[in-house]
C-alpha cells in the first residue's frame, strides 16, 4: 500500500550501504530526502528511484564532515514543508594511513562526518519526531567498532 506522506531521509545515499537502504524505503513505498556530496550522483539516484519505485524523491548535496550542514539540511527540509518518518544517519568514510602520518585536518573532518553529523541530525529531528510522537532513527554502525584497526584508527575509534 502506498503511502505518499511518509518519508525516508537518507545520508550517503548515493552509493552503497546508504543508496541500498534508500532503496529498500523506496520500495516499501517511502518517499525519500537523499543526502551526498555530489548533486549529480545524487540525480542520477533520485532519477533511478522515481523511475523504479514511483515514488517522490528530494535531493540535497551537502558535505556532513561541515558542522553547519546537518542543520542546513534540517532548514532545507523545513523550507521544503516535509515530515521526515524516518533519519537514517549512514554517510561514513575511513582514510588509510599510519596514525603518525595523519593529516589531522582531514582526520577531524572525519570525526564530524562519522559522529558529528549523526549527532546533530538525531538532535534537530528527534524533537520533530517527539513532539509528533512517531518517527524512528537508524543509525548505521560498522564491525570496525568492534576490532582495532591500527592504519584507520580513527574511522575504527570514532565507529566505536
Amino acid at each position: 500500500m502506498e503511502n505518499k506522506e511518509k518519508y525516508a531521509l537518507v545520508t550517503g545515499a548515493s552509493s552503497g550501504i546508504g543508496k541500498e537502504l534508500a532503496k529498500l524505503f523506496a520500495g516499501d513505498k517511502y518517499n525519500l530526502i537523499i543526502i551526498a556530496r555530489h548533486q549529480d550522483e545524487l540525480e542520477s539516484t533520485a532519477e533511478e528511484f522515481r523511475e523504479a519505485y514511483g515514488v517522490t524523491v528530494q535531493t540535497i548535496a551537502k558535505d556532513l564532515s561541515k558542522r553547519e550542514s546537518p542543520f542546513e539540511i534540517y532548514d532545507e527540509v523545513k523550507r521544503l514543508g516535509l515530515h521526515v518518518d524516518v533519519l537514517v544517519n549512514n554517510a561514513g568514510q575511513g582514510a588509510y594511513w599510519e596514525f603518525k602520518d595523519i593529516d589531522i585536518n582531514r582526520e577531524l573532518d572525519i570525526v564530524q562526518l562519522n559522529i558529528g553529523s549523526y549527532i546533530a541530525l538525531t538532535s534537530c529531528f528527534l524533537q520533530d519526531m517527539l513532539q509528533n510522537q512517531s518517527g524512528k532513527i537508524l543509525n548505521v554502525g560498522s564491525i570496525a567498532g568492534e576490532a582495532p584497526g591500527p592504519p584507520q584508527s580513527v574511522y575504527h575509534g570514532a565507529k566505536a
